[in-house]
């Protein structure tokens, strides 16, 4: 499962490679740029008539001897990928560019180790899990490791960056845009780099707290814009993978005793919510007692928001779209059915058998669990 969706991250980094854009300035498909020309000569003399400093030749000879010059940032950030990037000096064909380190998810885990970049598929931009790179003006040539120590001591996944690089060549390489498979350049440049760390925090934008907090692993951090990792109690196993270790649930800071910090999707940010209990009906202080339909480590939820809650919709009647997943039929403060993919309000349900209507059987909301709703089959679309 891991291999397909690297394959998708891999298809988009390629587009992301190519974006003209502060984070990518690589144009896609730019006439004007020939990928098997550095154009090396024109462009150090348009730097030396702009600034009076004559251009770095990064063609033959001797490598540019670079260093780190600027703030390192989270520059690409997914399911299967993570990049982080900083300036670099001198200039690499007449332009200030960024080094970039991105790690990609071939297997589940975090990646820690020590990892030698001239071999292993490191040593190509098509197969690496390590890969460290130079873009250049067009996305069908870059500079990429030739050679290079990786440590990583802390998992690059988590936002949270503790590694370092030593020995490290980059070689320029021709890119294609497809299969991203990189081919060294016949007497093309070469980048050399200083030995250097790269050590930090990097929140989500949306973060609103001090940035060490994030996935600090010591506490639960709500209400700060974004969701903390350290809220997530169901652990980072794959649904019954065997020697699963028990996940350790940290204390909440930011809410009450008797609440959860859990993802609202109305306010897109992780906010405090009251509990109840569903089954054993014990209701809500305030709002309609929802039941875990799985998003909530089997915590049931006391809901405010009207956009999520249809009242007065009965089982069989139509429900609101409204852009959001839906509870129905509110008997007594407790949600008691649930807006199917077609927005019809349903029964809940255990097990086939509580399912009356014709072609109709119990679909659980999680996979090998018997609790969920009585529904026809679910269709494409």
């Amino acid at each position: 499962m891991f291999r397909a969706l690297i394959l998708a991250g891999i298809a988009s980094l390629g587009i992301h490679f190519g974006c003209s854009d502060d984070e990518a300035e690589s144009p896609v498909n730019n006439p004007a740029n020939n990928p098997n020309d550095l154009g090396t000569a024109d462009m150090a003399e348009d730097s030396a008539d702009d600034s009076g400093t004559p251009d770095v030749d990064s063609g033959g000879g001797d490598c540019i001897q670079a260093t780190i010059n600027g703030q390192w940032e989270l520059t690409l950030a997914d399911d299967v990928s993570v990049e982080y990037s900083a300036e670099i000096s001198p200039e690499v064909e007449g332009a200030v560019r960024q080094v970039s380190v991105l790690f990609e998810r071939y297997m589940p885990g975090a990646d820690v180790g020590t990892f030698d970049l001239s071999q292993g598929g490191d040593n190509n931009f098509g197969t690496c899990a390590h890969c460290v790179f130079v873009r250049t003006d067009t996305a069908e040539r870059a500079y990429f490791t030739e050679s290079g120590i990786l440590e990583s001591t802390s998992d690059p996944y988590s936002r949270r960056a503790d590694f370092s690089l030593s020995g490290l060549k980059l070689i320029e390489v021709t890119v294609n845009p497809l299969t991203r498979e990189s081919t060294p350049v016949e007497g093309g440049g070469c980048v050399e780099f200083a030995d250097f760390e790269v050590s930090g925090v990097f929140p989500p934008e949306e973060w609103t707290c001090p940035a060490e907090t994030y996935g600090d692993g010591a506490q639960c951090n709500c209400g700060c814009g974004a969701y903390d990792p350290d809220c997530a109690t169901g652990g980072d196993c794959l649904p019954g993978a065997p020697d699963c270790p028990e996940p350790v649930e940290l204390p909440v800071v930011g809410c009450q005793e008797s609440e959860v910090c859990t993802f609202d999707p109305v306010a897109a940010s992780a906010e405090c919510f009251e509990t109840c209990d569903w089954a054993g009906r014990a209701g809500c202080t305030t709002g309609t007692c929802v039941f875990d339909s799985g998003a909530n480590d089997g915590k049931d939820l006391c809901i405010l928001d009207a956009i999520r809650i249809a009242p007065g919709v009965g089982i069989g009647e139509d429900c609101p779209s409204t852009g959001y997943q839906m509870v129905c039929n509110v008997n007594g403060g407790f949600a008691e059915g649930y807006c199917d993919p077609n927005d019809v309000c349903r029964a809940l349900c255990n097990s086939n058998e509580e399912c009356t209507e014709q072609g109709h059987t119990c679909q659980p909301f999680l996979f090998g669990e018997s609790f969920g709703y009585c529904g026809p089959e679910p269709t494409d679309g």
